[in-house]
């Protein structure tokens, strides 16, 4: 071999020593060096065995990368967590079935019996998925503070149940059966209580503001301290109603027969709407005057 020959392959070795790891055109991975230049490094000797170790798994990682497979396993579990969200998807209205039957399958089953037996979160649930409740027999039921908002309830077997505090604001309660039921401090507020039975039913600090309750039976009712502010009384049945302290600023009692309601002030009917046709209790009628003698 000439010198000149030699001289260039030294100064091509040279060149090859001075130049990065080789890199893998497709993948970009970096091809790791030898151990002798890793070792040749290493300033700390004691650290050596574990030098050796991550210089190992660097080539494992290496040659692992330039398998097709691993990269087809890859792309098939990314797909498979496709495939699995479209299922979820396409599966959601089947699951909110399942959710509501087996929801109405606690109502059912606690059907006349007392406690909550798992009624008041699947009758939230329902009705939050907007689901009617029409016709329900929850009678005697201890469904205190539920929530039930919006509610559609009409026909429902609601009584001797235990309401307090409930939250039915605006719910329809048309012919709801509430008989002897416990709603003190409820929030029925703007509800329609359309020709609801509401006898017996404890309605004290219950909030009927704006509510709807035509032709109500109310025969027995205590309304002590119940806001019913612009509610419609029209036609309700109020005999032995309690109305002690009761808000009636503002209430429709047009045509209403109070002569049997108990606790009335004069106050209340002032701030009321009432009519030529309302019949007033004994005690808050104008005594009746007695015309004079003739001379």
């Amino acid at each position: 071999m000439s010198e000149e020959q030699a001289t260039s392959q030294g100064n091509h070795t040279s060149a090859n020593e001075n130049e990065p790891p080789e890199q893998d055109a497709v993948r970009g991975r970096n091809r790791p060096g030898s151990w002798r230049d890793r070792k040749a490094k290493i300033q700390r000797r004691w650290t050596l065995p574990f030098q050796w170790l991550e210089w190992g798994l660097e080539w494992s990682v290496y040659w692992l990368s330039q398998w097709a497979f691993l990269d087809f396993l890859q792309y098939a579990a990314r797909f498979s967590i496709l495939v699995a969200v479209i299922s979820y998807l396409l599966g959601a209205e089947d699951r909110l079935k399942q959710k509501h039957y087996q929801a109405w399958q606690v109502i059912t089953s606690a059907q006349g019996k007392g406690g909550s037996g798992g009624r008041t979160q699947a009758l939230e649930e329902l009705n939050h998925d907007g689901v009617p409740l029409d016709g329900v027999d929850l009678s005697g039921a201890w469904l205190s503070t539920i929530k039930l908002p919006r509610a559609t309830l009409i026909e429902a077997k609601m009584n001797d149940c235990m309401l307090w505090a409930a939250d039915m604001q605006r719910a329809t309660l048309w012919r709801a059966n509430l008989a002897g039921t416990y709603l003190a401090n409820a929030n029925l507020q703007g509800a329609n209580l359309l020709q609801a039975n509401l006898q017996g039913t404890e309605l004290s600090d219950a909030n009927l503001q704006g509510s709807d309750l035509l032709k109500a039976n109310l025969q027995g009712a205590g309304l002590f301290m119940a806001n019913l502010e612009a509610a419609n009384l029209t036609k309700a049945n109020f005999r032995g109603t309690d109305f002690t302290k009761a808000n009636l600023k503002g209430a429709n009692l047009a045509g209403a027969d109070l002569s049997a309601a108990l606790g009335l002030t004069r106050e209340q009917i002032e701030s009321a709407v009432i009519d030529g046709k309302t019949q007033l209790p004994h005690y808050l009628k104008p005594p009746t005057q007695v015309a004079p003698k003739s001379q």
